[in-house]
């Protein structure tokens, strides 16, 4: 991450804000779902990287549209029945828009809209033995945004957002087994893991 945000600086280090923009940064997503308190009692923690691009559509003064893609990642840990340990991971792709206004020269407050496909994969292990499943599912987002502005180019973007997951359904297993997870004294697969919940973004911002 410290060698990305390098290259956004020097890439853009002579440059005014202009009509491209890339956001770098980190997030942490609340687990509110009774299928993730089943396997973790943290949040979700992960890194971001989007590109958008301004939209030639003259709104209103100090307002611009962007439509945006994006590209996040995850994880968290925690326990299973107390004994079995669980890893989390999350990977998603996402496109929408974002409304921005300049408030200030050096505040600008936004809001945006964001669907996109998410791939979430379970790891269970104890001991020696160790059985995981993944699946793909949808993923929307809605969030508002405050940028405080170093430069007209430059600035760090703190946002508050709400994210709906679809669950997929996981059964881990063994590679060459059955597709069922042996449990002591039982048989279970997991069922749906929803990694749905409020969700904090603090993001490194450049436009050129």
């Amino acid at each position: 991450m410290r060698a990305a945000i390098a290259l956004i600086l020097v890439t853009a280090g002579s440059a005014a804000a202009g009509n491209n923009e890339i956001t770098l940064g980190s997030w942490n997503r609340a687990l509110r779902s009774a299928s993730a308190d089943a396997v973790t009692d943290r949040g979700l923690a992960g890194g971001l990287l989007t590109y958008a691009r301004a939209l030639d559509v003259d709104v209103m003064p100090r307002l611009a549209l962007w439509a945006e893609a994006g590209f996040a990642w995850a994880g968290t840990s925690g326990t299973m029945f107390e004994t079995m340990n669980t890893d989390v991971g999350n990977l998603a792709f996402t496109v929408g828009g974002r409304a921005r206004y300049l408030a200030y020269d050096h505040l600008a407050v936004s809001a945006r809209l964001d669907i996109g496909t998410a791939r979430t994969s379970l790891t269970l292990s104890q001991g020696g033995y160790s059985a995981d499943d993944s699946g793909w599912g949808a993923v929307a987002t809605g969030a508002v945004a405050v940028d405080l502005l170093a430069a007209s180019w430059l600035g760090l973007r703190v946002e508050l957002a709400y994210v709906k997951a679809s669950a997929p359904s996981l059964s881990p297993h063994q590679s060459g087994d059955d597709g069922t997870l042996k449990l002591p004294m039982s048989d279970a697969s997991f069922g749906h893991l929803d990694l749905s919940g409020p969700a904090f973004y603090l993001s490194l911002v450049s436009q050129f």
